[in-house]
């Protein structure tokens, strides 16, 4: 606190112990909050074509300024009620109470908000298909209602569907994450060496000309990438050790619904493993329910110890298996 002077001015003891109590009571409250605040449903989003396109361009929703919504007044209005509420709260209450109210009130104006404070909204709804969202969010009926599922939210919607029984639901990642792994990857030198009798070819990928200059054809795979394929169709428990590419779903799915343009993607969908082998001719119609998934453990990784058997002078840079295992990991690592 400082007077006009520029002088500190030490808080009286019963103040600075009434401050540090309700700084701990509101840090207590809005954890607590925050951890009973769990969706339990599935929250859908409703933007329009563009609003779409955005979302799956940079991954992002995008917050508005509430000064530039439908209704602004929805604000002011919140503020008005917060004012009510410190008028009825004062009635009847001593004088401390009254003037702390006041205070409040004073400070919990209108133009201190638009001077000094920034609120930025976005919208979800539990209903998937809202006749006012549609209307006012996702262009009068012609947008989008994206839809955010909690875990297994998806898993549970499909299994208990009528169409479970001709279900292939796949969860996969466009990348391995930077994660080291200790499986070589097809392609490299390494792959052949430790598995000489495993036959592997894969299809170059060349970059169109002026897209990427000078660059080479892709000769190997890299990190696996973890995938799961759920289905009634799928063994359960059973990991495949076929080389799957990120592009056997497109030919999966050619292969299901237009088996005529297998090759029209070109040649890396033609000569990428389908998931049909994984399906068997038994269909089990009664799946399990999906268990909650604890929140994972606090963790710390320290950087292993050195072994002696780096090599030296033959060392390929392009072997990107090879750097990941020589690169350090950060000590620690832990999840707050």
């Amino acid at each position: 606190m400082t007077e006009q002077t520029g002088r500190d001015v030490k808080l009286p003891p019963e103040l600075s112990d009434a401050i540090d109590t309700f700084n701990r009571w509101a840090a207590a409250y809005l954890q607590a909050e925050q951890d009973a605040d769990v969706i339990g449903d599935a929250l859908y989003h409703y933007t329009d074509g563009r609003g779409l396109q955005g979302v799956l361009r940079t991954g992002q929703i995008w917050f508005t300024d509430y000064r530039h919504l439908n209704d602004p007044s929805e604000l002011v209005h919140g503020i008005e009620m917060a004012h009510d509420s410190a008028r009825g709260l004062a009635t009847g209450a001593d004088g401390r109470v009254q003037l702390f109210l006041e205070m409040f009130s004073d400070m919990f104006r209108r133009e201190n908000f638009y001077a000094t404070l920034d609120f930025f909204i976005a919208c979800f709804s539990r209903d998937r298909d809202d006749l006012g969202q549609w209307r006012a969010y996702a262009d009068n009926g012609r947008g989008f209602a994206i839809g955010f599922a909690p875990r297994c939210d998806i898993y549970n919607a499909l299994k208990d569907s009528p169409s479970w029984d001709r279900t292939l639901f796949v969860i996969t990642y466009d990348e391995h994450g930077g994660f080291y792994d200790h499986y070589p990857p097809p392609g490299t030198g390494e792959f052949a060496a430790q598995f000489p009798d495993e036959a592997f070819e894969i299809q170059p990928v060349h970059f169109p000309d002026g897209d990427v200059g000078n660059s080479l054809p892709a000769q190997s795979y890299g990190v696996r990438v973890p995938t799961i394929v759920v289905s009634p169709w799928v063994g359960a428990g059973v990991v495949s050790n076929t080389i799957f590419d990120h592009a056997s779903i497109a030919k999966t799915i050619l292969l299901r619904f237009a088996p005529g343009l297998v090759n029209a993607l070109g040649p890396r969908v033609e000569h990428a493993a389908d998931l049909g082998s994984l399906l068997t001719d038994n269909v089990r119609l009664n799946p399990p329910a999906c268990p909650p998934v604890p929140a994972p453990e606090d963790v710390a990784v320290g950087i292993p110890p050195a072994t002696g058997s780096v090599r030296t002078g033959s060392f390929d840079p392009a072997d990107f298996h090879l750097s990941l295992s020589l690169f350090p990991l950060p000590l620690p690592i832990a999840r707050t």
